[in-house]
């Protein structure tokens, strides 16, 4: 801005000084104006994003359905190998790794049943809180096996060959996987 000689009105190092309404007036329009610029670049990169986004969604639900339908054929295939070979759990292939990997069955115990059970035969089993030990119990405890004649998903005290009450266990079954060679996830 210039004064009223018309020479701008400058601090000693030659910096543009605010010192009266209407320098400060004309400040604040620029600044309103650099605001509102920053409201347009926002406005537009967030409806980019938005429809980057979107793209990406779309094109990742697609490729996640390929990909689940090669994984449902690999696995299927790794089963067979296992059934004829059951230490086949690597499968080298030329594109990368197939592994077969046993996960640890999944106990389910109803606390207050097994509590009671346990609290006789095996008070280690529950802590001074009455609550399951769940690890102590599932280092002793055998589920039954699915050839015998009892229910699945039990569990038997081999101390003592008793059913124990309160507790169910499932087969976590056999997660597959599969590692491309020199593709990083």
């Amino acid at each position: 801005m210039l004064d009223e000689v018309g020479t701008p009105s400058l601090d000693g190092d030659g910096r543009f000084v605010v010192d009266d309404s209407d320098k400060a007036d004309w400040c604040g329009r620029k600044l309103a104006k650099i605001m509102a610029r920053q409201a347009e670049v926002r406005e537009l990169a967030a409806e980019r994003i938005k429809a980057i986004t979107r793209w990406r969604d779309g094109q990742l639900v697609a490729l996640e359905s390929n990909a689940r339908f090669f994984e449902e054929l690999l696995a299927r295939y790794h089963e067979d190998v296992l059934a004829d070979d059951p230490r086949a759990k690597t499968i080298s292939l030329p594109s990368g790794d197939h592994r077969a990997r046993k996960q640890p069955d999944y106990w389910d115990f109803d606390d207050a049943r097994f509590i009671e059970w346990a609290k006789e035969p095996a008070p280690e089993f529950v802590r001074t809180t009455e609550e399951v030990d769940r690890a102590a119990a599932k280092k002793r405890l055998v589920p039954v096996d699915r050839e015998l004649d009892r229910e699945p998903g039990l569990a038997i005290d081999p101390q003592t060959g008793e059913v124990v009450e309160g507790v169910y266990v499932s087969g976590a079954g056999v997660r597959f996987s599969f590692v491309p060679k020199g593709v990083s996830k």
